[in-house]
Formats: structure tokens, sequence, C-alpha cells
């Protein structure tokens, strides 16, 4: 399962944004099982049984608005069927578009969108000047390699795409994170950025490694200034994660932060991790991720292999991954060390639950 885009409604409330979210729900069955004639009926019955529950209980218990059955506001309850390979063998798939209404997903005042949401630029929080937050989404573009001896689509994974786009206030202001100076530059290469749901550790955040498309102002009638600005993915798409630290962390000395519980037992699929470092007084800082199966109990924190950034001397951001076969236990926290008096960064990891290859 995952997002496939996020779309704010134009039918919100005055004082916060209602959205719907698109996500991709994926079932899919080897070829090879047996019996081969069982394969399509089970397949529906599984299908069924989810269309059933997502519109017997289309506000998913209280959490959403409801679920965009008949596509009111664009994107409709659909299934698709078709094929893929992955490691060699051959799927059934069957994959659901599940568009969910939600009510006052964003808060439209100025105090309280700046509290919740932080979206973050090769290391400078750009939030105080960004006026909204348009879509973000992305994943592989399904090819059709449906062949004529067949009687349903077969698709494989082709493109990874992904985007972020936002609307900012004119602020040509002195400060160094005033949106105008970091966005105007325009750079030709490619640039880090983030997007943090809320400030809280464990907190949700899209990350992205991509290329800066336009700065196109718009002046309003009112005399009003604001530039569309859209983040287009190169080399992966759109990473979902969780943020180890609580938005933005100060550390003066040496630190072993707080951890984060990323659920039950291990996973075999290594993980990704993003670093924004704000603000650096001293030579250096290095960061790391460390992680235990019981919280530091029994199992003392380690170092993940392939999870410590390069040392970081000044304001920017990295990306790294480990191998993409390494076990990362339930427990993960951020380290820092170095000969430093101020660092202020923050660091989102993607501990991934499925194969995931770049």
């Amino acid at each position: 399962m995952w997002v496939d885009g996020i779309r704010p409604l134009r039918a919100s409330g005055l004082a916060s944004v209602s959205a719907v979210v698109v996500f991709n729900v994926m079932l899919y069955q080897s070829t090879q099982m047996q019996p081969l004639d069982a394969l399509d009926p089970e397949m529906v019955h599984a299908v069924d049984d989810l269309c059933t529950a997502y519109c017997g209980d289309f506000t998913l218990g209280g959490l959403a608005r409801q679920v965009d059955i008949f596509g009111a506001h664009g994107q409709a309850l659909d299934v698709r069927a078709g094929y893929l390979v992955q490691d060699g063998t051959r799927q059934r798939v069957m994959t659901i578009t599940l568009p969910v209404v939600v009510n006052d997903l964003w808060t439209e005042a100025h105090e309280a969108k700046r509290a919740r949401r932080q979206p973050v630029h090769r290391g400078y929080d750009l939030s105080g000047d960004i006026q909204a937050v348009g879509n973000i989404g992305g994943g592989p573009a399904p090819l059709d390699f449906t062949g004529i001896n067949k009687s349903a689509h077969e698709r494989k994974g082709g493109r990874r795409d992904g985007r972020l786009q936002v609307t900012t206030f004119f602020n040509p202001g002195p400060a160094a994170d005033a949106a105008h100076k970091v966005l105007s530059v325009l750079p030709r290469t490619d640039v880090t950025a983030m997007y943090c749901r809320g400030t809280a550790l464990g907190a949700p955040s899209a990350n992205l490694v991509g290329k800066q498309i336009g700065y196109d102002g718009t002046r309003g009638d009112d005399g009003s200034f604001t530039f569309g600005v859209e983040m287009q993915s190169n080399s992966y798409t759109v990473e979902w994660g969780r943020l180890l630290t609580a938005g933005k962390r100060t550390d003066t000395t040496a630190t072993n932060g707080t951890s984060v519980d990323f659920g039950t037992g291990s996973t075999a699929f290594g993980l990704q991790a993003y670093l924004h470092v704000f603000a650096f007084t001293g030579t250096s800082v290095t960061v790391k991720v460390q992680q235990s199966s019981d919280n530091g109990g029994a199992d003392a924190w380690a170092d993940v292999i392939g999870g410590t950034f390069a040392a970081a001397t000044a304001v920017g951001a990295q990306r790294i991954q480990t191998a993409r076969n390494q076990t990362v236990e339930r427990y993960l926290r951020v380290v820092t060390s170095g000969t430093f008096t101020n660092a202020v960064f923050a660091v989102s990891v993607i501990r991934n639950d499925v194969a995931v290859t770049y």
C-alpha cells in the first residue's frame, strides 16, 4: 500500500483545508500457485472483501469523511487487474485505487500552520514563508505489457517519479532562510527537500531529492505577491518516513536522542535517511542512526551499518541508504558526536517494509 497523491478540496472551510488522499492497495499472488484455476477466484474474493469493507465502513472507523466511492471529488474507487514480475517470479496483481476524503487536514490559521507543517529546502526552514502546500505524491508509472494472448491487463513498474509543490509569499528579507533568497537561486543541480507533517518525534515526513522547477510569480489585484515552486524527483521517488527528531533538534554537545518505535519486530530491507542541518557552530558534527530490538534493554544500542551521515560543517542536507537486504530493528534513534557548540538539525528515516531498489 502506498500514497499516490494528496490534493486539497475546493469545498474546504475558511479556517481549515480538507483533502483527498489517494492510496494504491496492491494484492498479488504467484502465478505458480496450485491449482491454477483458483488463482483469479481467490484474488477476486480478496478484492471483494476489501471493497465491501471500504463501502460498508466508508468513514474508516471515523478517521475520514468518506471513501470517495463514486468519484465526487475526482478519482473514484477503482480496481485494475494485471501482472508483474518480482524477483524473477510472475505475479497476478489486483490494484485498488482508494480515494479517501479527510476533513480539516490542514489548518489555515498562520500560527497553527507554522507549528504543524514544516517545509525544508537544502537545510533552510521555509515554513514561515509558505502560503500553501500543493501536491505531494509519486511512485512507479504502470507500464502496459499486455500481450494479445492475455485476458487481463499485465503491467510492470516503469519510471519512478515524485513531486512536491508549494506556494510561497514574497519575502526578500535579510534572514538566511527567507524564501526568496533560497528559492530564487533556481539551482541546476539536485536539491534535497523535506515536508514535515507535524513536528513531534515520529511524525510523518515526505522526502525528495530532485530539481527545483520554476519560481513563477503571481501578482494579485489586492497587491499580494506569491510564487509557485515545484520539486520534481531525480533518481528517487518521494520517500515517506518518520522524524527521528522532534522537528528541529538543537544539540550543544554529543547527545543520544530519544527513540522512535517503528512497530513490531525487525525488517530485512534496509533504510534510507535524510539529514538537514539548519545552523552550526564548531568544527564538525557527525549524525548517525542507532538501533535496538527492545529500546536499549537487553539489546544494547548499536550503530546502523551504513546509517552514519558524512560529518557536517555547515548548513546543508544529505541522503544516505543502507544495503537493501540489511536487517533494521524495531527502535531507532539519532545520536551526535564531534566538536561543536551548536547544531540545529532534523532527521527523517524510512524503514523499508518491502524490498526497495534504486
